[in-house]
Order: C-alpha cells, then structure tokens, then sequence
C-alpha cells in the first residue's frame, strides 16, 4: 500500500512525521521589513543567535566591536560568497532581542535579525504513470490517462522533450534519497572533489562529493526515512523516466544537486542561506548550468540575509522557484516569506529589471484551489497540481503527498525542460515563458499573478528554437523589444511568450482605429529575402492577420491564421526588398470586437536567398 498523506493541523503533522504539505509554526503577520527586523518576537526562531549583515566598507575594527557589544560563543562567516554576513552564536544568559538592539547600535552594521525557524511547505513506461494515478503530469491529451488540470509534462514527453543531465537543479529542502533507483541516475557527483578530508574545491564544503547537509554540517544528504519530504520533491522534478519503474518527473534528464537544511522539526534562515549561496557558488566558480533552485517551505519573519542571498542567486541566473504555503490565506495582506520577497534588485541593491522568484499555489485534480493553499493577486505567481501527489519517498519506495510542496517542483521541472530545449535562454526568459504560457484557470484567476496554472506541454513548444539558417545566409532578426521595431497608437498590452519571452499585442478590430506596429530591419544591401514572423503562443488569436511587406515594387499583403500557428514561424513569402524595408500589421482584420480575438506582434526575420521564388 503506497501511503496517502493530506493537509493535517500541526500537532497531527508533528506525530506522523511523513506529511509533508508543512506550514510554518506561526502566522505571518502584515509588517514592514525592518518592523519584522526589529522585532524578532513575531516568529519562531532560534534562542541562541542572531544574524548580523556589515556594511560593505565596514573595517574590521568596526566588525569586531559590533560582536563584542555583547557576550558571545562564536562568530562564523555564512558562506564564501557572502563575506559581510555573519552567524553570531550567543553566550549563555544573552537574550535574542537584547543583542539585535546591542550590534545594532554600533558603527558599520547593515542589519541584525534572529535566525528564524522554517519548515516544508509541504507516455512513458514507469508503472504508476500507466496506472491513471500519476495526474500530476498528465494533459488533456495524454495517453492512455488525460487530465487537462496536470501539468501538461506527459504531451512534452510524447514529442520527445525529456530534459538534459546539462542541466542543473537545486534541491534546497530536506535530505534526498540519492540512491533510490529512480533518482540515482540524476543524482549530482562533485567533479571537483574527491573523498579525502580536504576541501579539493575550495568552496569551504569538504568532501561534499553529492551535496552538502546544512542542518548537520556534513556531507551527508541523506541521513534516514525522516528525509521523506525532500525526496518526495526531488522526484517530481526529475525522477527517471522511460526505465521501466516506479515514476517519471518532470525531466526523466536533470541532475539534482540535494543542499539539505531542513531536519525533522524544520530549520534555520541561517542554514537556507548558506544551501542558496552554495547553489550559487557552483554557478559562478564552475559555471555549471543551474537554471532553478526549488525551495518548498516557508516560515519565519522578514529577513535581510535570506533576501540577499536569494538576490545574489538571481544575480548568477538561477530562478528561486518557491511553495506559497500552506495556511489557506492571502498573502498580500499577511506576508508569507520567502514566497512574498520580490526579487528585482541586485544583491548591492540597484534594480536588476526583472523579478527571479516564481510562487506557486496548490491545485488539485479537478482544477480547484486547493482550500489550503496560500494565493495571492500580487505575491502569487500561478499554481500547479499538488494534490495527492505521487512521486518518490525514501527507502526505494513511492508516496502521494500533499501541498504547495508539491506545486513548486513542477514549476522547477518546467523550468529545467525548457532550459534543456534552449540552452541560450537566460533564467528572465525562462521565467517569462513559464509565465506566459500557462493555461488559464478560473480558482487562480484574480488569486495569482497570471490566473493560469502551469502548462508544460505549451512551454515546451514556446522553448523549442526556431530553426537555424543555413550557414552561408546571413539574416537579420528583430525582435518586438528592439529598436527597429514601433508601435503606433495607445492601447498596447505585452505578454510573456515571445521569442525572447516578451511579445506585444492588440484587440483585433472590424474597423482600423491607427494601431499597428512596423519592423524595420536595415539589411547589408537590397536583394531577394526570404520573410518570415513569430507568432507567440499567447495572445495570438486573430484569424485574420494581414501582414503587409514593402517590397521594391510596392506593398504585398498576406494574410496569416495567427491562432493555427502559435508558437511558430510563419513565412511571408520570398521578396525583392530594398536595404530599408518594412513588414506592417494592423489592427484592423475585419473581425469583430465582440469575438474577443487579439493579434500578437513577436519578432521577424529576413534571410538572403539566391533569387526570386521558383514556379
């Protein structure tokens, strides 16, 4: 019998250790970032340290005295990249709040904050996805199990888009069991280090040959059945696929790098911040492709030090892909942290211009919010399935689990896909993919950012690059954020599912009221091109496209079915073009407002070819 576990009060969770559809130990009340600094006495935390950020400049006179205001047992450094925070373990009889007032108070300090508590959030051949149980990854296509409220992985898989061991996952969690025959193949091994009591690496981690354990400090990431959380997670996002056994993640190729810092009654901020910053770390110091951590837990006040790692994670590319939580509220008006941090500012505080978290609600087999799940119009990004669950659980077995725990890693996984079908996205242009092609969802709609719940099988279209022009051709691209392309007359919306994971468009109009938009390219010299457009998966739903093209000879329109070729290129037709041309579209399609249909504007593109089309 695979064990079947629900949403259960806090007490109950505590005695039967599996759940994982976790919460946090208190409620997040609505208070300001340095109100929650301040005060430290909202939320669960450890009793004896605190976390202390110095300024940059801050000398080490300055540093020194700041710690020696109070009585303490040690001062260590959070992490090799984060050289100006530092963990403050109290001496007996020093109070939390005392000393945050204490350092606080002294010359070169940025922030001292309590180390807060935080917990879990709690057609392939594998035979549980045969078995109609795995809903999960099913989609409304999917053979031979559909369910259009999945995530859409299976009808990825059926074209073939299975992920990549070049790409890399965080699994910032509980421990995960890295010998389970579903997740060994895409358990991570440290190239850079060997089992000999030295730190080969120099990250500050010896013989962290899989990972590292935070919460024990050892190299261990996997210590007992009570790591069921973490491996259950570690599953949904790339348990092999195609073997024949037990289940299929998301990505049947990934490699999953465990950063344990959660134990059995959960962890510290401290702890979270040193697995991010050790994510982080592997990206910049070996450029490994990390598109994702998945963090699904929550609980704690504010904190400075959590935001700044996550900042600097998001400063190397990496998403921060997180559980909204599990206490069935809104968390625009009580803040649940880390998935109410808006990560749009550089680790130095500048704007970076884009936001590197995505939060995700729960749903459940029928489409519905999930009565616990955490939502919010502002702080929550979309859902996914997290509702029963079936993925991997300790000691080779398998487990249908419960929670925004669950939602988050499909999210991760389809962040993983899509960066394994191009691997020249950024982590932005993932983000925006994901976020742009989700499928709408009416218990999200007006309680998450997008309304919609992710849609893997649409992704992978969106992610798919276009095809590479032969090598002697010499083309000329623009897309709907550049320069040469402009818009005219208000009314303009943007989408998130464009060729570089942006796209424009308008409401299609029986009548033309001066709205179109005008790509133009400036070629190395008049001749013969082939034209060809993007049309986004979103957005695109006009029937009546008329593009028109400015030739040598006067203007040519074609017309275009945009809704039959989302996500695709479309061609034009082969042209005489001067070095300055033009390709138009208009609002004005002769459809009627009424039918609600849209025209999307995405990139062009003019490749040189050797003459005039051939009859």
């Amino acid at each position: 019998m695979v064990p079947r576990m629900r949403c259960q009060p806090l007490a109950v969770r505590r005695s039967a250790r599996l759940l994982i559809a976790v919460v946090i130990t208190s409620l997040v009340t609505a208070v300001s970032p340095s109100a929650a600094m301040a005060s430290g006495a909202r939320h669960s935390h450890a009793e004896d340290r605190v976390i202390v950020g110095f300024d940059a400049d801050a000398s080490r006179r300055e540093r020194r005295r700041a710690t020696a205001s109070v009585s303490v047992a040690s001062v260590d450094g959070v992490s090799v990249i984060a050289p100006d925070v530092a963990l403050v373990d109290l001496a007996p009889g020093q109070s939390v709040p005392r000393a945050i007032r204490k350092i606080k108070a002294q010359p070169g300090v940025a922030f001292v904050e309590p180390d807060y508590l935080v917990q879990a959030a709690a057609s392939p051949d594998d035979p549980w996805y045969g078995s109609g149980k795995h809903w999960g990854m099913y989609g409304g296509a999917t053979s031979p199990h559909a369910n259009r409220f999945g995530s859409g992985a299976g009808e990825a898989w059926a074209r073939g888009h299975v992920g990549a061991s070049s790409v890399f996952v965080g699994i910032i969690d509980e421990g995960v069991q890295v010998s389970h025959p579903d997740l060994a193949p895409n358990a991570w091994r440290n190239p850079w280090e060997s089992v000999n009591g030295i730190d080969d690496d120099g990250n500050g981690y010896v013989d962290d040959i899989k990972g590292w354990d935070f919460y024990h400090d050892d190299a261990s990431v996997y210590d007992s059945v009570a790591d069921d959380h973490g491996t259950h997670v570690a599953g949904i996002i790339g348990a092999r696929g195609g073997n024949g056994i037990g289940v299929a993640g998301v990505n049947w190729r990934v490699t999953l790098i465990p950063a344990k810092f959660l134990g059995p009654k959960g962890g510290y901020v401290s702890g979270a911040v040193r697995a991010i910053d050790y994510i982080t770390d592997l990206k910049t110091r070996h450029g490994l492709d990390i598109i994702a951590t998945n963090n699904s837990w929550t609980g704690g006040g504010y904190s400075q030090a959590l935001a700044d790692a996550i900042d600097r994670a998001g400063d190397a590319g990496i998403l921060f892909v997180v559980a909204a939580g599990n206490d069935g509220r809104d968390i625009d008006a009580a803040p649940a942290y880390p998935a109410s941090h808006e990560c749009v500012t550089h680790a130095d505080g500048t704007p970076r211009g884009w936001d590197c978290l995505v939060s995700v609600a729960n749903i459940e087999s029928d489409g519905d919010r999930h009565p616990d799940s955490d939502w919010g119009a502002v702080g929550v990004d979309m859902g996914a399935p997290g509702t029963d669950i079936i993925s991997t659980h300790p000691d080779d077995g398998y487990a249908f689990l419960s929670g925004t725990s669950m939602a988050a890693p499909h999210v991760t996984g389809a962040a993983a896909l899509c960066a394994s079908l191009d691997p020249s996205l950024s982590a932005r242009q993932v983000r925006g993919l994901i976020l742009g092609t989700g499928a709408p969802t009416g218990s999200l709609s007006g309680r998450t950012v997008t309304g919609d719940r992710v849609d893997i099988g649409a992704l992978a279209t969106a992610c798919v690059p276009p095809p590479t022009p032969p090598p002697s051709a010499r083309a000329v691209l623009i897309d709907d954020l550049d320069e040469e392309f402009r818009r005219y007359g208000p009314g303009w919306a943007e989408g998130f599912s464009g060729f570089s994971g942006h796209h424009f468009w308008l409401p299609a109009r029986e009548k033309a009221r001066a709205h179109y938009g005008a790509w133009k390219p400036v070629l190395e010299r008049a001749g013969w091109y082939a034209v060809a457009v993007r049309i986004p998966v979103a957005h695109a739903t006009s029937r009546r496209a008329a593009y028109r093209v400015k030739t040598i000879t006067g203007w040519v329109t074609r017309m275009r079915n945009q809704k039959k070729r989302q996500g695709t290129w479309v061609g034009l037709g082969i042209h005489h073009l001067a070095a300055t041309p033009i390709v138009q579209l208009s609002d004005k399609t002769g459809e009627a407002v009424s039918l609600g249909r849209r025209l999307a504007f995405d990139a062009a593109r003019f490749v040189p070819v050797a003459g005039p089309p051939q009859d």
